[in-house]
């Protein structure tokens, strides 16, 4: 049976015992011993008033449990704490308001009545069950995603180590290579083997952090750009990269940005035409990132076959990473158009 299916069993098995416990209880009525064909019989009897009443009382309690239960799970959404517990008691106010109109103007006064203390005992009852319900899924869902995003970070590591050729020995060759090279003579080649370094600095060193600085991930980006750019002339690209704001020690998962950069060189440049890149970090503000990602649509490289894979890994770590804390937009008028917007720890 499916998690779904076990949930919806649980959830019918509490609603049949705990009502039949409830209505078997309290609708007795009296007990009489009537002596039928020579043997001692217990007979039973219940009121029929209070029968319907309690009934409607469990059908109000539902109503509330799940209400209330749906209100709480809204703190996994972002919801304010303060919000959720004023609704509930709001919902708990208006459970027992709606029981009470139900059992006197609906019956009338002069029928048998549920005691108040009966009726705010089973409300508060259902009502704690409610929170309880909701807090304990709330852990388990939160527990999963913790093991999903390790699991995550496990397989992102051994997917690192598995395409990166030593990637220390590599840093190292590079940082020899360029003290070999002359730079007065080979000003290009001194500068491409620094940005080559860079972003094995960039692999080796810095992703291996939890959070990095932004201000590593744009100067990553910087090098990524002017090394794709020695593929073209220099009137054939024009990469722009602009920094708003000095907000540069905001904390950023590492890479996160760099897939759609990638998917813009792949498929946003192409060789003897004029193509524009346009990427913007939004840093005015202390506690958010703005990101955005232009880039012109060539047809003919629209026809390259790609996995996507890097764009739909980086929507994966997003959700998993900054769970209702980011909004990503993608368009495509004309230009293909990247929007991210990540709400951040200041580490101030």
């Amino acid at each position: 049976m499916s998690k779904k299916g076990i949930e919806i069993a649980g959830n019918s098995a509490f609603w049949i015992v705990t009502g039949l416990i409830i209505i078997t209880h309290y609708t007795t009525h009296t007990i009489a011993v009537q002596t039928i064909n020579g043997h001692d019989t217990f007979v039973t009897t219940r009121n029929e008033a209070i029968f319907i009443k309690l009934l409607a009382l469990i059908g109000i309690s539902c109503v509330l449990f799940y209400a209330n239960f749906t209100l709480v799970l809204g703190l996994m959404r972002g919801k304010k704490m303060g919000n959720i517990i004023l609704k509930s008691l709001l919902l708990f106010v208006a459970a027992n308001f709606a029981f009470n109109i139900f059992q006197h103007h609906i019956f009338g006064i002069h029928q048998k009545s549920v005691s108040l203390l009966l009726s705010s005992g089973i409300i508060i009852f259902y009502f704690t069950a409610s929170i309880t319900y909701a807090t304990g899924k709330i852990w388990i869902i939160t527990e999963s995603k913790n093991q999903k995003l390790e699991l995550e970070k496990t397989q992102a590591e051994l997917n690192l180590l598995r395409s990166q050729l030593h990637p220390h020995f590599l840093f190292n060759v590079l940082n020899n290579l360029l003290s070999m090279v002359n730079q007065k003579e080979n000003p290009a080649l001194a500068t491409a083997f620094e940005r080559l370094s860079g972003l094995l600095r960039y692999v080796v060193v810095d992703t291996a952090d939890e959070k990095i600085p932004i201000r590593k991930e744009i100067e990553f980006i910087q090098n990524f750009a002017e090394l794709h750019a020695l593929r073209f002339e220099k009137e054939e690209l024009d990469f722009q990269l602009q920094v708003l704001g000095n907000n540069e020690m905001l904390l950023i998962e590492p890479a996160i940005f760099i897939p759609f950069i990638e998917n813009a060189f792949k498929y946003g440049v192409e060789p003897e035409k004029i193509s524009n890149i346009k990427v913007v970090f939004d840093l005015t503000d202390d506690q958010k990132i703005k990101f955005s990602c232009i880039n012109q649509i060539h047809e003919t490289m629209q026809q390259l076959k790609g996995s996507g894979m890097g764009i739909e890994s980086s929507k994966k770590r997003l959700n998993l990473v900054y769970p209702h804390r980011h909004h990503l937009e993608i368009n495509r008028n004309g230009n293909f158009e990247v929007l991210l917007e990540i709400e951040v720890e200041n580490p101030s």
